[in-house]
């Protein structure tokens, strides 16, 4: 019996190793981080990551380890570990045709919040528990993670539960996941393997508010950059995934406010309807576009789309998804589509950029579960039909398996191609004019010398002359006052050849360049020379600059108009504190044939009912005239000078700074609200000495 209990032991350990070695990575993992917008290994290789998402909870496995339980305690952990290792052993066996090299874990509240009191849902954190989930995360959560790495699959973890429908900088949920994450990034297992684990902050956000309850640009970056500055100060290093608002589908917001800090990436979901495509529209370029426009941070860092699915639609009954709009039936995903139609858009953006990785919505997205557990074989869901994301996403991972993948840190014999890593050339970048307030990519494109060229702007290095005015981020361009900087730019291609190129940047609250004058009414008869700065109202026409999340002047005390020559066209500027030139509600100072006219920026008052016109919110600066006549400008700018002079780079106070708010944790992790003299903080990500 003895000898029978040892042979059976025996190939049950042969058996996992067998199945283990199917995996296309074998353990330990190959280390991952991030330069500019892609993830690699540390040879430089490119790395994108396909695979899925599960959570530990018995109801959303279908009951498979244990039936319906009050409470699930202790007794119930190893049942769930003994099933994520079967399922761990089929997504990754590569001998039966499944390629998964990623898992996105779930934090699951069924075993975080505290049986005794009731929740609302997911979303409802006033049932958690710090004790269980200190508890369960030793128990449960980090073997599982170590059980998937050692399958040969990096693991992505996101917090327990979803984010209420509004959340707030400085709310119950930041202070939430404040401390999920410390715990978290303070585990010594977790710290050691941060390499392969990685984290997602938190899961759909839709709605997020500023510290003032406002919907604004910067508002994503105050919630989530001090939730990096806690994880970073703990010492976890690995990399940090980002959600954007809108159930992850907005991250407009970080092109002017990006994250800032090493080894960051932006965790995006995409469903069938989402950025303007779905089975009736599925024009891939158009697609391709939407989502650049909706997730600009694909240009700057990398991106892992941790939740998508689709499959066809199937007789039967549909539900309705986030938005309120009805799904129609399919074959048990939570979006309906097909591969060959909105499918075929999708696999155009992942081909387009080379740095987007990605997580179907569950592991019924693509095993067949069932048959695997009942008979050993390993099949793709929903009988393998290609229209599916299982069918589809099959031969993809196999596809890609091969590309883009990550080798042993002690493996020197897979360096990137020398002809397709090696520049020859960097294109010179023209002098740039911005608004202040915006950001826009460097557009440094590089030539290779198998001939290709690609942008390289995540790639380089940046030296600002006035980086309290300009400044760069992940090659991202961030005007942030009124201000002239020389830029230079260095690029270091993986054989360590180096090349470098200078530009200027003008940042202005009122850039002459055409890309910012817009006819603010009336386009018959309007037009504008950007070279001599003219321009010809329509009738009663406005011509000037407009501010989607509004501007803050309040820094400056004069806003100031010069023209080339006087004004005969009964000129005026207008100035309105909403998107709504029709609001009766504005500014206004003519020019009387003169040549100048000063604004007293917090003094200013509408026209119309009195009504003092703060400077700190202004979506519309315009100059009004009868038309039809020239008005060439001379400049326009904000000042504190009282004789109206404009103000020196060095001395204009930068705008949008939120040093004075941005959380500080010393080194131990602890916050710090007054660093004394030389105290080592981190903030924004990046050590700081005071």
């Amino acid at each position: 019996m003895k000898l029978r209990k040892t042979f059976l032991s025996l190939l049950a350990c042969l058996t996992t190793l067998c199945a283990h070695a199917s995996s296309i990575y074998a353990v330990p993992l190959p280390s991952l981080h991030v330069e500019g917008r892609y993830l690699c290994d540390t040879h430089g290789n490119r790395v994108t990551l396909h695979g899925v998402m599960d959570t530990p909870s018995p109801y959303f496995n279908g009951w498979r380890w244990t039936p319906w339980i009050p409470e699930l305690k202790d007794a119930h952990v190893q049942p769930c570990l003994d099933y994520f290792e079967k399922i761990y052993t089929a997504m990754t066996d590569n001998d039966q045709g499944a390629y998964c090299d990623v898992f996105r874990l779930h934090l699951d509240p069924c075993w975080t919040n505290d049986p005794s009191k009731k929740s609302a849902g997911e979303y409802d954190i006033s049932a958690f528990s710090k004790d269980r989930f200190n508890h369960f995360l030793d128990k449960l959560y980090i073997p599982l993670m170590q059980k998937a790495m050692n399958h040969g699959m990096y693991v992505v973890v996101r917090p327990p539960g979803v984010c209420p429908g509004e959340i707030k900088v400085g709310d119950d949920y930041q202070k939430y996941l404040l401390y999920v994450w410390d715990v978290v990034s303070k585990n010594p297992i977790v710290k050691a393997n941060a390499g392969a684990i990685s984290i997602e902050l938190a899961n759909e956000p839709v709605k997020l508010y500023d510290a003032q309850g406002k919907e604004t640009a910067e508002a994503m970056h105050d919630f989530f950059q001090p939730i990096v500055d806690k994880i970073r100060a703990n010492g976890f290093t690995g990399v940090i995934w980002v959600p954007g608002t809108g159930w992850q589908a907005n991250y407009r917001g970080y092109a002017s406010h990006p994250i800032e800090g090493e080894n960051i990436g932006y965790a995006v979901h995409d469903y069938v309807g989402w950025y303007g495509a779905d089975d009736t529209k599925y024009d891939a370029q158009s697609y391709i576009q939407s989502f650049t426009d909706a997730v600009p941070v694909v240009m700057t860092n990398p991106v892992i789309i941790t939740e998508v699915d689709w499959s066809p639609e199937k007789e039967g009954t549909g539900h309705y998804n986030e938005h309120g709009e009805y799904v129609k039936s399919n074959w048990g995903t939570w979006a309906t589509g097909s591969t060959s139609k909105w499918g075929s858009a999708f696999k155009a953006l992942m081909d387009h950029y080379d740095n987007i990785s990605m997580t179907l919505s569950s592991t019924a997205c693509y095993l067949d579960i069932d048959k695997y557990i009942n008979s050993g074989i390993v099949a793709p869901d929903f009988d393998g039909n290609p229209e599916t994301c299982a069918g589809a996403c099959w031969q993809w991972y196999k596809d890609w398996a091969e590309v883009n993948r990550a080798w042993p840190d002690n493996d020197n014999t897979h360096l990137p191609d020398p002809k397709k890593a090696t520049i020859t050339s960097l294109q010179p970048v023209g002098d740039l004019d911005m608004m202040a307030g915006q950001a826009r990519l460097a557009g440094l494109k590089a030539t290779f010398q198998d001939g290709h060229s690609e942008d390289v702007s995540s790639l380089a290095t940046y030296e600002v002359s006035d980086p309290e005015n300009v400044k760069v981020v992940n090659g991202q361009i961030l005007a942030k006052g009124q201000g002239k900087a020389h830029i230079s730019a260095k690029v270091t291609d993986a054989f360590g050849n180096s090349y470098t190129t200078s530009f200027n940047v003008r940042s202005s609250f009122f850039p002459l360049s055409k890309n910012y004058v817009k006819v603010v009414w009336e386009q018959n008869g309007s037009s504008y020379d950007e070279t001599t700065h003219t321009f010809v109202n329509g009738q009663y026409g406005q011509t000037g600059w407009t501010y989607s999340d509004g501007v803050d002047l309040s820094a400056y005390k004069y806003l100031v108009v010069k023209l080339k020559e006087p004004d005969n066209n009964s000129a005026k500027i207008f100035i309105y504190p909403q998107n709504n030139i029709w609001a009766k509600n504005n500014y206004e100072q003519a020019f009387d044939n003169r040549t100048q006219i000063v604004v007293p920026l917090h003094t200013m008052k509408s026209q119309q009912n009195g009504n003092a016109i703060a400077p700190s919110k202004i979506y519309i600066v315009a100059l009004w005239s009868l038309g039809g006549k020239p008005i060439t400008i001379d400049d326009i700018y904000v000042t504190n000078n009282n004789d109206y002079s404009p103000m020196t780079g060095i001395s204009a106070p930068s705008v949008g700074s939120r040093a004075s708010n941005s959380l500080m944790f010393g080194l131990n992790g602890v916050r710090v609200q007054h660093p004394s003299k030389h105290q080592i903080v981190i903030q924004k990500g990046k050590k700081v000495i005071y």
